[in-house]
């Protein structure tokens, strides 16, 4: 008798064993993806797992319909609550290989790619799924689905059913990631952030994107609240994104956040967005003034950020110097405290805005702004405030 034929043999006497010892090592001497499948039934986690980490051997030797057969085997595990936690994740691993394996269509489910297939089984399992930790390795398991379709994608990022996709898309992708942001769960929470990283789009913004990231604003978790931060300032470097005062002013309370990396990050964020109005400038403006409270020693952060919303908003600016230097049509404007922290982040902002349009700000300005306040401020911040020459 053939040697190898011989010790498959002994490997399917092995599997009938009642020590499920005994049974693991007759799963370590079969390679066949069908009878690995079969022992997915057995009563003992320790030989199910290890029958899952055989079939992640030997995905690489399955063919179309050997692929749509496993996939269909490990589904009904995954969504099967009588299995316990471990076998579940150890076959949402095992559905990862096959999908990083294969990138097929199947014939017995409409011809669908694979990748698309199982994001549609995985979105019910991500958000309603009574373990939280299976909708966490669900999550996982989306953000590698590299090849999903758009269309799939772009109702996953909205909550509520976008009409044209209805006969597209299943209900179960409708509002994914927007459901995932708002799980009991801390991990949940940011394994989903991390799917919608995984899924951004490459080329168009999709502006339901925007509303679940501003919501992580205000999560309790200071993760989350970084992650949401981070995200919206990776889309905002690659599109030109528009924020109303209410987004605004929700970015802004980040700047007084318990977390210091959160309120690095969101410096960073203010800097590149395009505010709305000049009610956002003035919103955001408002939370330094309570930042200089909290955190003194971050001021000099401050002004290079006021700095900067100068250079990028400086119509915005011209409309608030009114209000900011207290000038009347009527009366000379008083000369404002210069030692005052608060005053020093108008005028880094002021100046910003006049290094981008210097004749339309400088018609704005009184004397002694660039004759004496210019200097002081410049003689603090030499890094931030450049040299002005002044008509």
């Amino acid at each position: 008798m053939d040697s190898g034929l011989q010790v498959v043999l002994e490997g399917l006497l092995l599997l009938s064993h009642h020590d499920p010892h005994q049974r693991i090592v007759g799963l370590s001497m079969i390679d066949d993806h069908e009878i690995i499948l079969n022992c997915l039934d057995d009563l003992e986690d320790a030989v199910v797992l290890h029958a899952l980490t055989r079939l992640k051997q030997c995905i690489l030797d399955t063919c179309v319909d050997a692929a749509a057969l496993v996939h269909n085997r490990l589904t009904s595990v995954i969504t099967d609550p009588c299995y316990s936690v471990s076998v579940r994740i150890s076959c949402i691993d095992a559905l990862k290989a096959l999908i990083n394996a294969h990138d097929v269509r199947i014939p017995t489910r409409g011809n669908k790619r694979l990748h698309d297939l199982v994001f549609i089984d995985i979105c019910d399992l991500a958000i309603c799924d009574f373990e939280p930790d299976i909708r966490r390795a669900g999550f996982e398991l989306i953000a590698d689905l590299k090849q999903v379709d758009n269309l799939l994608l772009k109702q996953a990022f909205a909550k509520g059913r976008i009409d044209d996709l209805a006969d597209l898309v299943p209900d179960s992708a409708c509002g994914l990631f927007v459901h995932g942001m708002e799980d009991e769960y801390e991990r949940v929470r940011v394994a989903c952030m991390r799917a919608m990283d995984a899924h951004l789009p490459r080329d168009v913004l999709n502006p339901l994107i925007i509303d679940p990231l501003i919501d992580g604003f205000n999560d309790d978790s200071g993760m989350v609240r970084l992650q949401s931060v981070k995200l919206l300032t990776k889309i905002a470097k690659q599109y030109s994104i528009s924020l109303e005062e209410e987004n605004a002013e929700a970015l802004a309370s980040l700047l007084v956040d318990d977390e210091r990396v959160v309120r690095t990050s969101v410096h960073e964020l203010i800097a590149i967005v395009r505010l709305g109005s000049v009610a956002c400038l003035n919103a955001i403006f408002r939370w330094f003034t309570r930042t200089v409270l909290f955190y003194p020693k971050e001021h000099g952060d401050l002004v290079r950020l006021a700095y900067n919303l100068g250079i990028t908003h400086p119509l915005f600016v011209c409309e608030m110097i009114p209000t900011w230097l207290r000038l009347e049509k009527y009366y000379k404007p008083p000369e404002l405290r210069v030692e005052d922290a608060n005053y020093l982040l108008v005028l880094s902002c002021i100046f910003g805005a006049y290094s981008v349009n210097p004749n339309m700000v400088g018609d704005c300005l009184p004397s002694h702004i660039t004759s004496k306040h210019y200097w002081y401020i410049r003689g603090l911040y030499p890094d931030v405030i450049p040299s002005i020459t002044f008509p």
